[in-house]
């Protein structure tokens, strides 16, 4: 969900498009650990973790569409806040 927050601070995409790419994100940070750089060099270990679970792609998955769906739940309560501003005004 972390994730899918961060890249739509700095993208407007459709949710599932955010989700996905917070996801994809997710999977190559965690295949980057299979390299066993990050745990060699302290500041990549930091940002990128240091051991691989095969588990936390699962995790990501379900972070990435809960990210999706709160995305999609805030869009609509905006526009709902939106038409009640137009008609009351």
């Amino acid at each position: 969900m972390a994730a899918c927050f961060a890249i739509s601070l700095v993208w407007r995409g459709r949710p599932l498009s955010v989700a996905g790419t917070a996801f994809v994100a997710c999977v190559l940070v965690e295949l980057a650990q299979l390299t066993g750089l990050p745990a060699r060099l302290p500041a990549l270990r930091l940002l990128l973790g240091s051991g691989f679970d095969a588990r936390d792609i699962g995790w990501y998955a379900v972070g990435s569409l809960v990210g999706a769906g709160l995305m999609v739940l805030a869009h609509a309560a905006t526009q709902r806040h939106s038409a009640t501003q137009r008609h009351s005004a």
